[in-house]
């Protein structure tokens, strides 16, 4: 009687070799088929055939369980799917937006006034006003204008589903937030009695009983416009009776980004009209950012169009940047020193720029008109923050083979793992655990011992201002006990004495408040004693340090530190560039 093997199938391997290895393997260990070749090319066949298959379902299992949840999602339809239940609208192109002060105007700029825009491959777009802007005294300023070829008056009365209370709008280049809907009752003339209906969203924004509103639910190639079916969603449509109307852009996307030359081509103005500059065309997308749709739609959806935690109002500035690492939110309570009844926003943003002293306006209208009565919201620079990571590796014993190059290969390739996975030029929110860095090494070359003490991850900055010096790091340091660790270099006090600054720390002491800094003066003879004289403090737990306006000027100072358990995690406006440094075989 023939004996099948009982083999566990290795679960963990699901790679196409893997696979087949596996079978083959199982093969070999049976007796009901004796004397085969298992690596010949007939059994072959039909090996690869089943690795294939299994290869084939393996692949489509895991893109299923990915598509399932928005996390690990990639295709923009299963965003759509998952983020419907959230309320949050993906858009399909974003028109670029460009701002531009008109002068010399004799009348108003009615909506959808027409301008055009010439990049510097010599190409024309077209750009609208999406509403009017008054011209009474000569010149309007700040007047919004958006890329897009436009789609004026269409009635869409023949593609209105009166059942479902919907039409379709099949048009994969629409900037939905241009669309503007206009209903005329019982057939009347729309040019003279429709009624423009508002887009609200499902956040509740504003009062929906009984009101002329429209819904917007995005689909793969356009997107549809739907009414209330009762009126507690808002007033329904008569398809039989009444006449629907739309106006909206249909956007060249990211091709019209970076314009800064414009005209106006509207033929209902006249006069001589000037136009000038304030902020050039930009924000064009072509599609929507896969990474911004997961953080902001369950943002949104917990904010319910209003601003009371930090989350609500990264919720609601979100659209105005690319990436949710292009900016943070904090509040006045995570700063040093605190500032109760503020919250922040931080951008890599000039304030003396035109174009994003005009953004960050933009944020704080809308944020002053979401935020609680008791917090106001504030634009806070950038602090660029530079921190340096070093790491010490080493071979297990049992290698079989090393050589010098060979070493010297593995050091280079542990460098890049981290340069390429884990360094930053400058973001927001930036956290650098050692044990996902261990993981990728590791992976990549199991030979190599390294273990989170093997990092040393530290902060160094030398400072020329005068002043007080207030360095706030965000992040617990590792700062030794019982002995004299130095916290600065070398720099003259006013009396213009050679002092240092160290931190004196035993468990007795409380960590996670203010403790004055020792300072050591340098004596004739090149040693050090301690001075009287205190000219800083620091908080361990919270990452602060504070070096006081009692140095000589023109004398710069160095400080270095390192922090706790091989981690630094960045929440307020520090901008953090993360470097590392070198990479050692012990």
């Amino acid at each position: 009687m023939p004996s099948y093997p009982n083999l566990t199938p290795d679960l963990g391997k699901i790679n196409f070799s893997d696979i087949k290895a596996s079978i083959t393997n199982y093969l070999k260990n049976q007796d009901s088929l004796k004397d085969f070749n298992f690596e010949g090319s007939v059994m072959q066949t039909l090996i690869n055939t089943l690795a294939y298959n299994t290869y084939y379902y393996a692949f489509y299992g895991n893109m299923i369980a990915n598509e399932s949840f928005l996390d690990s999602a990639q295709r923009i339809d299963s965003l759509i799917s998952l983020t419907k239940p959230l309320g949050y609208f993906i858009p399909l192109k974003t028109s670029a937006k460009a701002v531009v002060n008109v002068s010399g105007l004799i009348l108003n700029i009615p909506e959808f006034a027409s301008f055009r825009g010439l990049n510097s491959d010599g190409i024309v777009y077209n750009f609208y006003t999406t509403k009017s802007y008054d011209g009474s005294s000569g010149q309007a300023l700040n007047v919004e204008i958006f890329e897009g070829n436009l789609v004026k008056n269409l009635e869409v009365t023949n593609l209105f589903d009166n059942i479902k209370q919907r039409f379709f709008i099949n048009d994969s280049n629409i900037d939905a937030m241009t669309i503007k809907v206009r209903i005329a009752r019982n057939g009347q003339n729309a040019t003279t009695t429709a009624t423009e209906w508002n887009l609200v969203d499902t956040f509740g924004s504003i009062p929906v009983v009984n009101q002329d509103v429209f819904y917007l639910e995005r689909a793969n190639n356009g997107v549809y416009v739907t009414f209330g079916k009762i009126n507690s969603l808002g007033n329904s449509v008569d398809g039989d009776a009444d006449r629907i109307f739309i106006d909206y852009l249909s956007s060249s996307g990211i091709a019209a980004n970076d314009i800064s030359a414009f005209s106006l081509t509207e033929p209902n103005i006249a006069g001589n009209v000037g136009i000038g500059l304030v902020q050039k065309s930009q924000g064009g997308l072509d599609e929507p950012d896969i990474d911004l749709v997961k953080f902001a739609a369950p943002k949104a959806f917990g904010a319910q169009n209003r601003a009371v935690t930090k989350d609500d109002i990264k919720a609601l500035i979100a659209p105005f940047f690319q990436s949710p690492n292009d900016f943070n939110v904090f509040g006045g309570d995570e700063i040093f020193p605190q500032r109760f009844g503020r919250v922040f926003f931080t951008a890599n943003l000039n304030p003396n720029n035109d174009e994003d002293a005009l953004k960050i306006q933009n944020i704080y209208n809308i944020l002053l008109d979401k935020c609680v009565v008791t917090v106001l919201p504030e634009f806070t620079l950038p602090k660029n923050v530079t921190i340096l990571n070093d790491v010490t590796i080493r071979f297990v014993t049992t290698r079989s083979t090393s050589s010098p190059a060979g070493d010297q290969n593995i050091k280079n390739g542990v460098k890049n793992i981290l340069l390429n996975n884990y360094n930053s030029s400058g973001s927001y929110n930036f956290e650098f655990k050692a044990t996902d860095a261990i993981t990728d090494i590791q992976e990549q070359y199991p030979d190599v011992i390294v273990e989170p003490s093997d990092f040393r991850i530290y902060y160094r900055e030398t400072f020329t201002n005068n002043g007080l010096i207030t360095i706030n790091l965000e992040n617990e340091l590792d700062i030794p006990t019982f002995i004299d660790y130095e916290i600065t270099g070398e720099f003259k006090n006013k009396s213009n004495t050679t002092v240092k600054l160290v931190a004196y720390y035993t468990p007795a002491q409380n960590k996670f408040a203010f403790f004055n800094l020792k300072t050591l003066k340098k004596n004739s003879d090149g040693t050090f004693s301690e001075s009287t004289e205190v000219l800083g403090r620091m908080n361990i737990k919270k990452g602060i340090i504070e070096i006081y306006d009692k140095r000589l000027s023109g004398t710069s100072v160095s400080v270095e530190v390192d922090f706790k358990n091989s981690y630094f995690k960045s929440t307020t406006n520090s901008l953090v560039s993360f470097i590392t440094n070198s990479v050692e075989i012990n």
